[in-house]
């Protein structure tokens, strides 16, 4: 969660507590892995994309019963074309659980479509992982204290490792706190680190 500048990410609110929602996507970098961010978001929020993710979880079986529409209605073809005289009852069966498939596919997309559309409970409405791997806010206020916020992190980090630097009298190359002697010049930096 120190990604991310605290308030919730979808309602903005500051003054309630924080927790991490976990956001998890199958990337493709090199390999297809599962890339994961921590979102910080309030209780009401977090139960919000919880009930999103559920629902989305039960609407991918559309993607079992779209195989299963094409692999029926390719052998209900197949058993006409290459056996026309084959029991009508096994082509019927195997046609009408072909387009029973074929309609719950679609009354299922026509459901994923409209709840992803009118759902404000969908964390990627909010944020994205990108197929490389890379974050993406949508709202472009957020992006900003987003940006910022990264900006002044990386500014801080940067000042705290250039407390552990100083530099050798002799020959000025930078060296790290706590060494002896110059790895340079040779010089004895026990008085200086």
């Amino acid at each position: 969660m120190s990604e991310f500048p605290q308030k919730c990410i979808k309602c903005k609110r500051t003054d309630l507590p924080l927790k991490e929602f976990v956001y998890a996507r199958s990337v493709m970098s090199r390999y297809i892995k599962t890339s994961y961010i921590k979102i910080p978001v309030c209780d009401n929020c977090e139960k919000d994309f919880i009930k999103y993710e559920k629902i989305l979880k039960y609407l991918r079986l559309k993607y079992c019963l779209m195989c299963i529409f094409t692999i029926t209605l390719f052998l209900t073809v197949a058993w006409i074309i290459s056996a026309p005289y084959l029991n009508a009852t096994i082509i019927l069966t195997v046609f009408v659980i072909s387009i029973i498939s074929g309609v719950l596919t679609l009354i299922l997309l026509v459901i994923h479509l409209n709840l992803y559309y009118k759902n404000t409970g969908r964390i990627n409405k909010y944020v994205e992982i990108k197929m490389d791997g890379s974050i993406l806010i949508k709202d472009p206020e957020y992006r900003k204290e987003y940006e910022e916020f990264l900006a002044f992190r990386a500014e801080s980090s940067k000042d705290k490792s250039q407390e552990n630097i100083f530099y050798c009298p002799r020959c000025n190359k930078p060296q790290k706190r706590g060494t002896i002697f110059c790895k340079n010049c040779g010089a004895d930096l026990r008085e200086f680190s």
